[in-house]
């Protein structure tokens, strides 16, 4: 069992991301650049602001995660166009197919596909 003071106020505030619950530790603990590299690293960026959004927090550089997240989007976009391709290709030869990807995930957990990302690569903005 994992005891919330043994984990960094930057991994609890992702999980507080992730749960859509208010964060209860103290923002001034947190190193944003720390919690950036976390954030892309789970590939939680557009879900990490949505949370900060929906609970009107302030994150240093939240521009460039704005930026980031139209490029997340865009590139989404260009997946799902794929994935259906080759569903439909694989279907037309009888074969039963799913993606196992973020966004099933996503929407699973949050009934909302564009939360996470969709394999982003970073050379793709």
């Amino acid at each position: 069992m994992i005891i919330a003071d043994q984990i960094s106020p930057e991994l609890s505030l992702l999980i507080s991301a992730c749960l859509r619950t208010p964060y209860k530790g103290d923002t001034r603990q947190i190193d944003f650049e720390k919690c950036n590299q976390l954030v892309a690293w789970h590939g939680i960026r557009p879900l990490f602001l949505s949370y900060l959004e929906k609970f009107e927090l302030k994150f240093p550089d939240q521009d460039k995660l704005i930026s980031e997240c139209k490029s997340i989007a865009f590139y989404n976009l260009l997946l799902t166009k794929e994935y259906a391709d080759i569903h439909e290709l694989l279907r037309a030869h009888g074969i039963l197919n799913f993606a196992y990807k973020g966004s099933y995930w996503a929407e699973w957990l949050y009934e909302n596909s564009s939360m996470r990302e969709f394999g982003f690569s970073e050379n793709c903005y």
